[in-house]
């Protein structure tokens, strides 16, 4: 269950405040580096470089506002604006996206399709993550209470094991138990005594 927690926190997508992002590649423009149909992983940065391949998100009054790019950082930078270029274009894109429009680094990519295309697809959903959101935020509340409930059970064994053991306690010369009347419970006349749902059928409990 810990390393599922640790997927899902790892796997969160940008869109809902994560850090990482799953774009399918379409086209040819990063030939031979990706292929149409490949999926990428990529994951936010503080900072991008020459060389980082990434994808954005073509801004808004731009032709093709909305639409996400993948390719290679050539040159810029991300105040603004970073040049970018696909690999198997000749020339540079219009575009020239700042940070605050970088969905992330690409990470890892592998060639899917077919089912595993459908799957990933799936994965995309938001009521996908929504559930996963519920199952992490159940998990992290059960083990919580878990330990909680765990932890009261070890404190009333432990007081337990203090009443039980008064009259364990051998005789001292003088005669007593020193001092502790093995006949009343320890904690008469305290403020435990007030809460005590323990009741003895061989002693006073006042």
């Amino acid at each position: 269950m810990v390393a599922l927690v640790a997927t899902v926190v790892y796997l969160w997508p940008v869109a809902y405040g994560g850090n990482s992002g799953i774009v399918f590649v379409a086209g040819e423009s990063m030939l031979p580096t990706y292929t149409s149909n490949d999926v990428v992983l990529t994951r936010k940065q503080d900072s991008y470089a020459v060389g980082d391949v990434i994808v954005y998100t073509i801004a808004a009054g731009d032709v093709g506002a909305g639409h996400q790019i993948i390719h290679r950082i050539v040159g810029g930078d991300g105040v603004s604006g970073w040049v970018t270029k696909g690999d198997n274009r000749k020339y540079p894109d219009s575009w020239h996206p700042i940070n605050s429009q970088v969905l992330g680094r690409v990470a890892h990519s592998a060639a899917i399709g077919g089912t595993l295309r459908s799957i990933f697809v799936l994965l995309l959903a938001p009521w996908v993550w929504a559930l996963a959101a519920m199952a992490v935020t159940f998990w992290i509340a059960w083990t919580f209470l878990a330990a909680r409930d765990a932890e009261a059970e070890d404190v009333s064994t432990a007081d337990a094991a203090v009443i039980i053991g008064v009259d364990m306690i051998p005789e001292v010369a003088g005669g007593g138990n020193d001092g502790i009347d093995p006949g009343r419970c320890p904690y008469a006349g305290t403020a435990r005594c007030a809460t005590c749902t323990t009741r003895f059928e061989d002693r006073r409990c006042a």
